[in-house]
């Protein structure tokens, strides 16, 4: 059983205290900044998956 990548975060059960521990996770394994805004603002799992490619890309062509 997969995940629907189209599911949106709070469908998924997502409010302000697992969008608190998903930032906490993904500053430490991506070491990239996320806010918890970011992660309530309505987006879905693919557009969260999308976001970090982009941080991850951004930090290390900077380097």
């Amino acid at each position: 059983e997969g995940i629907e990548l189209s599911l949106l975060l709070s469908a998924a059960g997502v409010d302000s205290l697992v969008a608190i521990e998903i930032r906490n996770w993904w500053k430490q394994n991506l070491g990239t900044d996320v806010s918890v805004l970011e992660l309530l603002g309505g987006g879905n799992i693919e557009q969260l998956g999308a976001k970090a490619a982009q941080r991850l890309n951004a930090k290390y062509t900077k380097e």
